[in-house]
């Protein structure tokens, strides 16, 4: 429809053209076989029709590319959708994977809360969440954790569940979230036996967001604000401020 459009004008601007200069009949009749020089109108007009066919070209093309990415974004946004009612217990019980290993929290960590005093979809919760993230299905983990800590924020576990929800951002590379949620961490249970983790986590989601001074004096502070962090703490935050190039202390 536009190719025809220019095309119409560009023999209008041909015809007034040659009206003008004895092109077809009038005063200058010529015969059959002259062939006149190409104006200098009609020669742009050429290179227009030309430069709007281009132009056309890649808007039809740019119009492609945006639906393939829209039908991509539908497509993951369903999936997500899919993962969270999972996790959330309304998909059934999430598949393991064959061989893969059972949950098994440590002492203190989660899975502490007895199972009579847990309702049962927090308890599924906290073992699909677990078992999520041993199977680096970090999406879902991170889903059903949040579910946990936000349906039960005064149970023991609900500090390790917010703990892991930043781990999994980490591990999905969506450092501003994870530097929030350790910030909200270190707010709510700043004497928590995680709260160094936390700390230093908060050091690497600053790093990922390319704030290196901020990070390397979350790292540098590691040993005054948690003087007793594990050795496996202190060494994670050395390496990360090696990482980022801090300067030595």
């Amino acid at each position: 429809m536009i190719r025809q459009a220019l095309f119409a004008a560009l023999v209008s601007g041909a015809l007034a053209l040659g009206a003008g200069q004895g092109f077809f009949g009038g005063a200058r009749a010529q015969s059959v076989t002259y062939a006149p020089a190409p104006s200098e109108n009609l020669v742009r007009l050429q290179e227009r029709v030309g430069e709007l066919e281009q132009m056309l070209r890649q808007a039809t093309g740019e119009s492609e590319r945006l639906g393939v990415e829209l039908r991509r974004a539908q497509s993951k946004n369903a999936l997500l959708e899919r993962q969270l009612a999972d996790a959330l217990g309304q998909g059934g019980t999430p598949a393991v994977a064959p061989g893969a290993p059972a949950a098994a929290p440590g002492a203190g960590q989660l899975g502490t809360l007895p199972a009579a005093q847990a309702p049962v979809d927090s308890a599924q919760l906290l073992q699909d969440a677990t078992r999520y993230l041993q199977l680096g299905r970090y999406a879902e983990s991170e889903a059903a954790f949040a579910a946990f800590a936000q349906a039960n924020p005064q149970s023991p576990d609900a500090p390790e569940a917010r703990y892991f929800v930043g781990r999994t951002q980490v591990a999905q590379r969506r450092f501003p979230d994870a530097a929030d949620t350790f910030v909200a961490f270190l707010k709510d249970y700043p004497a928590a036996a995680r709260a160094p983790d936390a700390w230093t986590m908060l050091g690497v989601s600053l790093k990922g967001m390319d704030k290196a001074d901020q990070a390397c004096a979350v790292f540098r502070d590691l040993p005054v604000k948690y003087p007793r962090a594990s050795p496996a703490v202190r060494n994670l935050a050395v390496a990360e401020a090696r990482a980022a190039n801090c300067p030595a202390r």
